[in-house]
């Protein structure tokens, strides 16, 4: 043991004596002191800038420029984007700067940095062609010719629903009319949702979405957990190309009589084969179908409501109403004078929490059902 540690000893001494000889062979400061590399009289001075004296702005780009264009195809009309450098003048008519081939007639609109060019269609290729000399907002101008090629292929599939109201009227209608683009034929889901469970549901237009698009419904708007499915078909949906066409679905036949509640419709597209694919053109909607048009006034001394027809828009008499709360208790209940009102009031009016007030239903003596 005590000549490892002599050994050891030895080792460290000669290692240092080396360290040592080769500081001195480069010609370094005297032991036990280090080059000094900056000290505080080096490197950048801090400047403080005097007061009131304008800060310095960010430099401008030295020329007016086309970067890029992008498409639109969420339109019934396709547009073209073009971006530049910097700002556009919102109020310049840009016009005599823009040409497309072969020749149409287009419509511009200034976001920023971008001219957009209307009046395309799905189908066809263009030229556009920028002029030299169109200005920016600062005056700067293009310094030379830009052309660039914009291709719009067919308008993607559709499908969806005209208009976005949520009442069907219930008298001499035609039917639901469905909007769709280059689409041949959808299928048609219809469910129904009880009275007594719309407390618990919001009653929403629902959304259409192309075909590889993305749609959602609102908070606590789905139906799947409480419909019950009334009628499953499909529909022919002839169309010309790229061009929106409305068809009407007969629901008198797929709801021949009513029930008191709500509807919720859903449309998907189907391929050749008759299956729906994996990013079908879809929708979903509400519906309620009714002859009964709901108005209320709420004021300090309770709701008045008032129902009349949608057909002749005569006041009606006795419907019956009822003031249901959140968690679906019925707060009170009326039924409809010779001029269609029902007072409800005050205090019944004024619950909090699960006893707020959450809708009012009405029935008619013959059956038909409103919501609002």
């Amino acid at each position: 043991m005590g000549t490892n540690r002599f050994w050891r000893a030895m080792s460290l001494a000669v290692t240092g004596a080396i360290a040592a000889a080769s500081l001195a062979a480069c010609g370094g400061p005297g032991r036990g002191d280090a080059d000094v590399v900056r000290g505080k009289d080096q490197g950048p001075r801090l400047e403080t800038r005097q007061a009131g004296s304008k800060r310095a702005g960010p430099a401008s780009a030295r020329e007016f420029e086309f970067l890029r264009y992008a498409i639109d195809v969420s339109r019934d009309t396709p547009r073209a984007c073009l971006t530049f450098s910097t700002t556009l003048d919102q109020g310049r008519d840009y016009r005599p700067y823009v040409d497309v081939a072969p020749a149409t007639q287009i419509a511009l609109e200034v976001d920023g940095s971008n001219l957009c060019v209307g009046g395309l269609t799905f189908g066809e290729e263009r030229d556009i062609t920028i002029r030299s000399g169109m200005p920016s907002q600062d005056g700067r101008t293009l310094a030379f010719d830009e052309t660039v090629g914009i291709e719009f292929g067919d308008r993607p599939a559709f499908v969806g629903f005209k208009g976005d109201g949520v009442i069907l009227p219930r008298v001499e209608a035609d039917g639901l009319a469905l909007e769709t683009v280059n689409v041949d034929k959808v299928k048609v889901q219809v469910s129904r949702i009880t009275d007594r469970a719309l407390a618990f549901k919001t009653i929403t237009a629902g959304f259409s979405a192309s075909r590889g698009g993305y749609g959602y419904m609102d908070y606590n708007s789905e139906a799947y957990d409480l419909a019950e499915p009334v009628w499953s078909g499909e529909i022919d949906t002839p169309h010309s190309p790229n061009a929106p066409t409305t068809t009407v679905f007969p629901i008198a036949k797929a709801i021949p009589r009513l029930q008191p509640g709500a509807y919720f419709i859903e449309l998907d597209e189907l391929d050749a084969s008759g299956d729906i694919p994996n990013d079908a053109a879809r929708a979903k909607r509400w519906l309620v179908i009714t002859d009964l048009a709901l108005t209320t006034f709420t004021g300090n001394n309770g709701m008045s409501a008032t129902v009349r027809s949608i057909q002749s828009a005569k006041p009606m008499r006795g419907v019956k109403m009822e003031l249901v709360a959140r968690n679906n208790e019925i707060l009170a209940r009326g039924e409809s004078d010779g001029t269609g009102h029902v007072k409800f009031s005050g205090p019944i009016t004024r619950g909090e929490g699960n006893l707020a007030p959450r809708m009012l239903m009405a029935y008619s003596a013959n059956g038909d059902f409103a919501i609002l």
